[in-house]
């Protein structure tokens, strides 16, 4: 009997090891460009489901570790650019997405200056 349940103890582990090995936790390497391939550092990037977030670095870059398998959306914003998503399939080896930034045109309203004529000069 005691040769069974050393048996049924080591098939157990073994299922188990298996199981956790199968859920193992990938990461999200990511990078935020603009529409001209130039990184964009400052960039706040939240992780959805799991309401993580994370700024990027000089270089564009973002990183979340310990993601499990699965579908994300990381949901990019930046002032100065329109706010940005992209679908995410994570696998267990993870996964490197590249997140382009649209930049927001700059258009400034028109200045009238006029001039009242008066006794004195500035």
């Amino acid at each position: 009997m005691t040769e069974w349940r050393a048996i049924t103890l080591v098939a157990a582990t073994l299922v188990v090891a298996t199981a956790v090995r199968g859920q193992t936790a990938g990461s999200i390497d990511g990078r935020i460009v603009d529409e001209r391939a130039r990184p964009i550092a400052g960039a706040r990037v939240e992780l959805t489901p799991g309401s993580r977030r994370i700024v990027s670095d000089e270089g564009g870059g973002f990183r979340f570790l310990n993601v499990t398998p699965g579908t994300y959306l990381p949901v990019v914003q930046r002032i100065g650019y329109r706010p940005s998503s992209l679908r995410v399939d994570v696998p267990a080896s993870g996964a490197n997405p590249t997140i382009v930034l649209i930049a927001i045109p700059q258009v400034l309203d028109s200045v009238r200056v006029r001039e009242r004529a008066a006794p004195n000069r500035f």
